[in-house]
């Protein structure tokens, strides 16, 4: 009980965890937007050297039923352009972000001015209308420094972008609640080997457990007499196979009598108070015979007594005796 109660808290924690991860994920991803049309553009990083690939990043927000144009960006003298990316477009919040990059490169140092971007829109009451950016300053510089030495010092380590932190974050809330469950299946599994590898009761116990609640059961006052005599010949069988590990309860009375007994050392008259009460239970059973109340109570008795005369009993010495 007490591993359970600690494995329910364990579980209680992460789900506030992954909750709070994502509600923390969901305020910081959500873009400022105002609406209804906002434009933002920026280069990947402040400088570059030559021949590094500079890469514009164009994103624009808008709301739902605006269709926008993207724009082509022709770039300054001595700046080409070297691709463009696949445009992106996303939907979350309400907002519809679109995405796209333009990669450039250049070969000569010095600053770069890119003109102001115009993009075309239209509002979803069909008008047409126009955002423009402002310029843009691209700063480059060449791979030798002041004294034009052949030996530039490293690029300083770029630092992780703070949402990054979001995705670390919720890796390791992903993470967390999978060794839950791991630790779960684990101790369950335990507790499960644990008490299959318990101790069963003996047969004669299960057996006299199961009369028992057969003999202040309800069947026989509600006419259900086939039913009564399925689940005492059911008893004794469940009793023999737990009691000489035979698969008594998968062979039919006529395969049982023919083989089983053969095996079970039984004497004579065990052979014989077995056979008959099987032999009878099945004219109840399948024969529909309707036997007289003195007859149930002597098959009940008959059961009984089977399991009393072939149970197995300690004595002093520790060993086991058949009676």
């Amino acid at each position: 009980m007490r591993l359970s109660k600690k494995l329910g808290i364990m579980g209680i924690v992460i789900i506030v965890l992954a909750v709070i991860g994502v509600g923390i994920w969901y305020i910081q991803t959500k873009p400022e937007f105002t609406g209804p049309v906002e434009i933002n553009i920026d280069f990947s990083q402040d400088i570059y050297h030559i021949g590094d690939q500079m890469i514009l990043n164009l994103t624009v927000l808008t709301e739902p039923g605006y269709s926008i144009q993207l724009p082509e960006i022709v770039p300054p003298e001595k700046v080409e352009q070297v691709m463009v990316g696949d445009a992106q477009v996303n939907k979350r919040w309400g907002i519809v972000q679109h995405t796209i990059s333009y990669h450039f490169t250049t070969f000569e140092p010095g600053e770069y001015i890119f003109p102001e971007i115009s993009i075309p829109y239209t509002t979803p009451d069909g008008e047409k209308a126009e955002w423009k950016t402002e310029p843009s300053i691209l700063l480059v510089e060449s791979l030798l420094n002041s004294q034009d030495s052949d030996i530039r010092d490293l690029k300083p380590l770029a630092e992780v972008p703070s949402d990054y932190m979001l995705y670390y974050l919720l890796v390791g809330l992903i993470m967390l609640i999978v060794i839950g469950v791991l630790i779960w299946h684990y101790f369950k599994k335990r507790q499960h080997n644990v008490e299959t590898l318990s101790t069963p009761l003996p047969a004669h116990v299960v057996a006299y457990q199961r009369l028992a609640a057969l003999e202040t059961s309800d069947l026989l006052e509600e006419g259900q007499i086939d039913k009564y005599f399925t689940i005492l010949s059911e008893i004794v069988r469940e009793y023999i196979e737990n009691r000489y590990t035979v698969k008594a309860r998968e062979m039919t009375t006529q395969e049982f009598l023919e083989q089983a007994l053969l095996r079970l050392k039984l004497s004579q008259q065990h052979q014989e108070l077995l056979k008959d009460f099987l032999q009878h239970a099945d004219l109840v059973k399948y024969a529909r015979h309707i036997p007289e109340y003195e007859q149930i109570h002597q098959a009940f008795i008959k059961a009984r007594n089977f399991v009393d005369e072939t149970k197995i009993v300690e004595i002093e010495e520790g060993g086991e005796e058949v009676v």
